[in-house]
């Protein structure tokens, strides 16, 4: 054989198997995205499916109208089909500000063990009496600059809160500024910073969170400052920021990712739902059906009939859909289950609906659901 056909078809044998090894992912959810990193590292849009590589992920989800959508970590092996799910919604709405424009407060925090003043612009004493909100901006970084951060709640005589990112030490903190004393409620390492990433600081009663790119990195409970004006804060030169803006709380929102490779089929999920309650698995066909009516706890009526929703299976206790499909939600309120396909000829070739039912403790009422995410049977 030709020499040069041998390396042909050899380069062609190592494309078609890296291609092999890829793991092709989807996001359903209406207008909905997603941001993955991890092993791999893309931005996912409804409808688009793209190729990366296998090993551990985590995805991210920005914030909508109706919340934000939990965050998810699992491992992808190659070759497998991810499905992310979230619940459709459309953008939440959100309001531009001013932090450098007329009428803004510029100061100094100037705090022990800090030789380099922290300089402090908000929106003004207007905003003193705002409580909870969202607060997100645009920094890309620049030599001078040893430290920015959000502004939370910012009152001259009471202090407020900072959500500071540190390139130089690859670290974000949640810090409070109160009566001089400069307090780190949290930190987390972030050895990957980039130049540039969007920020977001959430104060909503006692909790407090700050995200970098929609991943929740820091999180507290602190009710020592309960009002004032957001902004912006830093230490050295200004950096550059862009945008800045305010939106209304988030709140929590379950979401889900199917993970297909061959005969088995791994759901992972969050919800929002407090841990201990039962968590149970759901297949159902995926076509349109009549509207189906539903007792206040979430059960069809008791009619001595037929179920009317085309559902297929539950997740019982003899492991019928495999291992374990009937499992309590953990303390994080993540859930993880591995589901063993049913290989029933008349469903071969179908596309089927895949979701968690979130009940009590004592199973008597359904209290939420995981978004739905596509099963190939």
């Amino acid at each position: 054989m030709n020499g040069n056909l041998c390396k042909v078809l050899l380069a062609a044998g190592v494309v078609a198997a890296s291609a092999a090894a890829q793991s092709s992912w989807r996001l359903e959810g209406g207008r909905a995205r997603a941001r993955i990193a991890g092993a791999s590292a893309a931005e996912l849009s409804a409808g688009v499916v793209v190729r990366l590589g296998a090993g551990d992920h985590a995805v991210h989800f920005p914030n909508r109208a109706n919340g934000k959508p939990q965050s998810l970590q699992f491992a992808v092996p190659d070759g497998a089909s991810v499905v992310l799910g979230v619940e459709p919604a459309g953008p939440a709405p959100r309001r531009g500000v001013t932090i450098d424009g007329e009428g803004a407060f510029a100061g100094t925090l100037t705090v022990g063990g800090r030789d380099t003043p922290i300089h402090v612009q908000t929106t003004g004493a207007a905003d003193t009496a705002a409580s909870d909100y969202r607060l997100s901006a645009t920094v890309t970084a620049t030599d001078g600059c040893e430290m920015f951060a959000l502004v939370a709640r910012h009152h001259a005589e009471q202090g407020c809160y900072l959500f500071a990112i540190d390139w130089r030490a690859g670290k974000v903190r949640l810090e409070r500024v109160m009566g001089g004393d400069h307090f780190v409620v949290r930190e987390a390492d972030v050895p990957k910073l980039g130049e540039k990433h969007t920020l977001t600081l959430q104060v909503h009663g006692f909790r407090i969170e700050g995200l970098v790119d929609d991943a929740p990195l820091v999180r507290s409970f602190d009710g020592a400052i309960s009002q004032g004006a957001p902004g912006v804060a830093w230490s050295g030169e200004r950096p550059e920021v862009g945008e800045v803006w305010l939106e209304e709380p988030a709140e929590p929102l379950a979401s889900a990712a199917l993970v297909q490779a061959g005969g088995r089929a791994t759901l992972h999920a969050s919800v929002p739902q407090h841990p201990s309650g039962l968590a149970v698995v759901e297949l159902r066909l995926d076509r349109p059906h009549r509207w189906v009516p539903r007792s206040p706890g979430g059960f069809e009526p008791w009619l001595r009939q037929p179920f009317a929703a085309p559902v297929i299976a539950w997740g019982d206790w003899r492991g019928s859909l495999g291992g374990v499909t009937i499992t309590e939600v953990g303390f994080d309120g993540e859930v993880s289950i591995e589901l063993r396909l049913p290989d029933l000829p008349a469903l071969r070739l179908q596309a089927a609906l895949l979701r968690l039912l979130i009940a009590t403790p004592d199973g008597d009422a359904i209290v939420g659901a995981t978004p739905s995410v596509g099963l190939r049977l």
